[in-house]
């Protein structure tokens, strides 16, 4: 095969594949139902599919969905009662439980793997000047549940138990009791939780994380003070990533800790925006969190992307709905699902949504809104043999700069930083690289400002 040949033969290659391999947005499903829906939990069952549950207007709504967000079944389940959920989780057996409020008791209610009713058990605590909610359900391998409940005095500050249970939420021993608000619940072996919340502290908001054995032996903890937490994920047993609500815009969106209770870094995304950070996944190298931010009048959707020393690398920007916030990531199979509330035209009140990306993309892409000038790149000889050459345009808007090289899964293969703001020329020795499709990314302050993708042939 002559050289012509081959080198248009790669370039188509790399033409198609651009156009699948780094869109997006994959898909966007969106799930109406009557009034003001709330996403409360999503989670992967054990047949990798999802369960999303909402309430609206003191009615349960299940939908399991493929990860494409095909509807597989839906459920609804109104008592025409005060009713609210905070949390679902798979049992061993393979049904559902769902902890929440029943008036104002907690209550568990249990679904066989068809979404039909199988039981609900209103357990004999609350009053109606005390409300008693479930926030989190996490099921043992022996069958039993463990559950946080949430306790709402009417005068002075909300905390919570954390109980041993049997399968229906009837409580063996309390583990835990706490002036904190547990907001998750992880499990991580067969006898020890490792538990997260708000603690309220003389009058002082702080977040605390605690491991406790599954007998209500307490390990140890650390706390911050003055921040709160939505969520946490961690990448081994001492080093643990927080998404953190934004109340003032100085406060960060994320931070990490050990559990010494030291801050290695903390990191705002938004200075100066109101936003709210419901969630957060570590995927690699890669720290991942979601929310909402008010732009123009409207609260849009976000995916941040944050490298492990506290680095922004791109934000991502959902369509500029009347409303839209993520609520939960799941990461699966390459690509990122995201799932939550959004409130578009033809919506008579806030409706569930699930949005799949392409995970790779969410790092080097470029969203709008941008308040920085974008970078301008070209990269030659397409396909490149032993070396590519990258023009960096002189619309540079900072003086330091990094430029990253990665491949199509994401590893990154070359990095330097760049200083000055005139236009340049890189030349990057490929000649060991594997054949195939490369993103050429420059980052400053605020995350990914260019990119331009080329082939190794």
């Amino acid at each position: 095969m002559n050289t012509k040949l081959k080198n248009l033969i790669a370039t188509l290659l790399f033409l198609s594949c651009s156009a699948t391999l780094f869109g997006q947005l994959i898909d966007e499903n969106m799930y109406p139902f009557e009034g003001e829906t709330t996403l409360c939990d999503m989670i992967m069952t054990s047949d990798h599919q999802l369960i999303l549950c909402g309430t609206s207007e003191n009615i349960i709504h299940i939908l399991k969905l493929t990860t494409a967000g095909e509807l597989i079944w839906s459920k609804n389940f109104n008592w025409n009662e005060n009713i609210e959920v905070g949390a679902i989780a798979e049992s061993i057996e393979g049904d559902y439980v769902i902890g929440g409020l029943y008036q104002h008791h907690p209550m568990v209610f249990r679904l066989d793997a068809d979404g039909d009713s199988v039981a609900l058990n209103i357990l004999p605590y609350g009053s109606e000047n005390a409300l008693w909610n479930i926030s989190t359900v996490t099921c043992l391998p022996d069958g039993n549940l463990v559950l946080s409940q949430q306790i709402n005095p009417p005068n002075g500050s909300p905390y919570a138990n954390l109980y041993l249970c049997d399968e229906m939420g009837n409580v063996i021993v309390k583990l835990t009791d706490t002036n904190t608000r547990i907001e998750q619940v992880e499990l991580l072996n067969d006898t020890t939780l490792l538990f997260a919340g708000n603690e309220f502290y003389w009058g002082d908001d702080r977040l605390i994380i605690q491991k406790v054995t599954t007998s209500g032996i307490p390990l140890n903890g650390a706390w911050y003070d003055n921040l709160l937490i939505t969520g946490f994920d961690f990448d081994n047993l001492s080093i643990v990533y927080y998404s953190v609500v934004t109340l003032w815009p100085s406060y960060p969106n994320i931070i990490k800790g050990n559990y010494l209770g030291d801050i290695l870094w903390q990191t705002n995304h938004f200075q100066g925006l109101t936003s709210s950070t419901r969630d957060i996944e570590i995927h690699d190298t890669i720290v991942f969190t979601t929310g909402g931010v008010e732009v123009n009048d409207t609260t849009r959707l976000y995916i941040a992307a944050t490298d492990t020393n506290g680095q922004t690398l791109n934000i991502y920007y959902g369509a500029a709905y009347g409303y839209q916030q993520g609520e939960k990531i799941i990461i699966w199979e390459g690509k990122m699902l995201v799932a939550g509330s959004v409130l578009t035209e033809n919506s008579n009140g806030k409706d569930l949504f699930l949005n799949r990306y392409v995970l790779n993309d969410l790092v080097t892409s470029i969203t709008e809104p941008d308040q920085h000038n974008g970078y301008a790149i070209t990269a030659y000889p397409i396909p490149a043999n032993d070396v590519v050459f990258l023009q960096i345009g002189n619309i540079l808007t900072t003086k330091t700069n990094l430029l990253k090289i990665l491949d199509n899964t994401g590893r990154i293969m070359f990095s330097s930083n760049i200083n000055g703001l005139n236009t340049r020329v890189e030349m990057i020795d490929v000649s060991n690289w594997p054949p195939g499709i490369y993103v050429a990314v420059v980052y400053s302050t605020g995350g990914a400002r260019g990119k331009v993708k080329f082939v190794v042939r």
